[in-house]
């Protein structure tokens, strides 16, 4: 029952700060990490933590994004898992001025990229397919594709739905949203069909997943720090399995974001 949850999200990612902030420590950006912490975070790249709901995480507080997180998740406090995790990624050269706006927008909604996407499975320790098909559509049906969004000005503010198809869950469609605030990039990721194990065991309702990404670009670097919690159905031996699926489903996003901020067709 690993991987039951893994398929929906997305994530997707906020956050683009002016040049002046490549100066920036993460110190200064995380005031609310020990040195212990940081000191992790710099060393492995990541830091994760498990919960409930929202307020039974941490990494959020203190955060240029805290007040945006406490918006989105203040009305699931009835969430029954959790789990939050902050990434140091290396990435290339992202440019300068809407250079690097479009990048970082490319990353963060081409959704047909998705497809494919392989991420390392704790369970049979190695890469697996996450998801093997995703498109932007225009209704919840499959046949509905759209093309990517492209976009000619920046900042950008979107929403639109998605189709994804995961292994346990099978298709799935899901809101996604993406806006450039004044200090990040944001993406959001709703479930709005159920998610169902085997195609008829029903796990998550609809609308009861939401995920969350944020990103912040450094110098050489990105910030970036994902959250999701759901609102489950409980089944006996699933619950040393559901923290690596929601581990899983923000490290998938990770991988894909970053995965297109260093693909040579950027």
């Amino acid at each position: 029952m690993q991987k039951i949850l893994r398929g929906t999200a997305i994530l997707f990612l906020s956050t683009l700060v002016p040049l002046a902030a490549f100066s920036q420590t993460l110190a200064s950006l995380l005031p609310g990490l020990s040195p212990a912490a940081l000191a992790k975070l710099e060393a492995t790249h990541e830091l994760t933590v498990f919960g409930s709901n929202y307020e039974s995480l941490k990494l959020w507080r203190d955060t240029p994004f805290a007040s945006s997180v406490r918006d989105l998740y203040y009305s699931r406090k009835n969430a029954t898992m959790a789990a939050e995790g902050l990434f140091l990624i290396p990435v290339g050269e992202l440019g300068h001025g809407q250079a690097k706006e479009a990048l970082l927008t490319r990353a963060m909604t081409a959704i047909s990229t998705m497809k494919g996407l392989q991420v390392w499975s704790n369970s049979l320790k190695r890469y697996e397919t996450f998801i093997y098909d995703a498109s932007r559509v225009s209704t919840t049906s499959k046949e509905a594709r759209l093309p990517d969004p492209a976009f000619t000005s920046y900042p950008v503010s979107t929403s639109f739905l998605i189709y994804e198809k995961e292994e346990q869950t099978g298709d799935g469609f899901s809101d996604y949203t993406f806006a450039e605030r004044p200090s990040w990039y944001e993406v959001t990721q709703t479930n709005v069909t159920p998610l169902k194990y085997a195609g008829f065991i029903t796990l998550v309702n609809p609308r009861d997943l939401l995920t969350a990404v944020y990103v912040i670009p450094l110098h050489h670097q990105i910030l970036v720090y994902g959250i999701t919690t759901a609102k489950t159905l409980d089944f006996f031996g699933w619950e040393r399995a559901k923290n690596d699926s929601l581990y899983t489903r923000i490290k998938a996003l990770v991988t894909w974001f970053t995965k297109n901020l260093n693909a040579p067709s950027s």
